[in-house]
This record gives structure tokens, sequence and C-alpha cells, in this order.
């Protein structure tokens, strides 16, 4: 008869993770520690999937270590389809529920096609390496344009000129230029 492995996971910063069925000892891991960190949850309605999912959900706020760049891209990013356009109507789709919900008008999306390949110009003709765009970048090619209708945008996403709110979501999701998420 083979003897069973007895693993013990206790890693110092983990989370519970249940019990190991052999040695009885709970399961506290890491999952950044882990050689694969993949996980998935299985269980029947009302069983707590939802709540044990919460420990692994990633602080992401303008006062976490955590960020994400929206405006990330690589090469296999599109599935065919032409990346810069769809960051375009990503953006787009942003900005109209910064400006309250309202559809944006054509003036306002031909400037923002134009910004958002202007950001990704030479990130692309270096074969997507280097500084990958962020809303940073998109926001100071916005405000470089002649158009008063730039500026007349700008001044809709940001009624108050202070603090407007595509600052707060810039913030939420800056970039360490390194990495595509970082801790």
């Amino acid at each position: 008869m083979e003897q069973q492995k007895k693993e013990m996971i206790f890693h110092e910063n983990g989370i519970y993770y249940g019990q190991n069925v052999i040695s009885k000892n709970m399961i506290i891991a890491d999952r950044k520690q882990l050689l694969n960190g993949n996980s998935f949850i299985l269980g029947v309605s009302g069983g707590g999937k939802s709540f044990a999912a919460k420990g692994e959900v990633i602080n992401i706020s303008a006062t976490s270590d955590n960020h994400i760049n929206a405006m990330d891209m690589n090469k296999d990013y599109s599935d065919g389809a032409n990346p810069v356009i769809l960051k375009s109507e990503f953006i787009m789709s942003l900005c109209e529920q910064l400006i309250g919900g309202t559809n944006l008008g054509a003036k306002q999306k031909s400037i923002i096609d134009r910004c958002t390949a202007s950001v990704y110009r030479s990130y692309q003709q270096n074969d997507y390496q280097g500084h990958i765009p962020t809303l940073q970048d998109f926001r100071a090619e916005l405000l470089q344009q002649d158009e008063p209708e730039a500026i007349a945008f700008w001044k809709a996403v940001a009624p108050d000129g202070k603090e407007p709110p595509i600052e707060k979501v810039i913030a939420m999701i800056a970039l360490n230029v390194n990495n595509r998420m970082y801790n």
C-alpha cells in the first residue's frame, strides 16, 4: 500500500482555503507564492462560493498599491480586429459615462479616435514594446488638440476643473510600466 503524501500549506499572509482531507491540516495559502496560483470554486447554490471569492478580490482603488491599465494592449489583443478601434470604442464608452450617460457627438467621437490613434502610434510602430499608453497619455493628447470642441469636451468631462471624474478613473487605473498588473 502506497503511503499518501501529507503536505502542509501554511503561508503567513495566506487565505484560508479549507482542510487537507488526509492530514486534516488547514490550508492557508498565498497564491502569489505558489508555482501555479490559479483556482476555481465549485459548490451548490447557497454553498458560500461568493463568500469564498470575496477573499480573492484584489483591492483596486486610488489609494491601493494595485493598479490596472485599462489601455493595456499587446499583439494578440484584438483577435484580428483593429485594436486601436476597440480601445477608442472603450474610451468613448468611458467618456459617455463620465459625462452622465450622454451620447457623444460625431465631432467628439472623431477627436477621441484621433487621440487614441496618436497615443498608440509609437507603441504599435515599436512592435508593442516600450511605454504602454495610459489614460493620462490620452488626456494629455486630448488637451493638445486645437479644436474648441476638444476643450469643450474636456470641460464636459471635468466641469469644475478641479478634480474631474476622469482624474479619479486615471488614478484608479494608473500604470507601473514594467508590469501589466502589480502589487
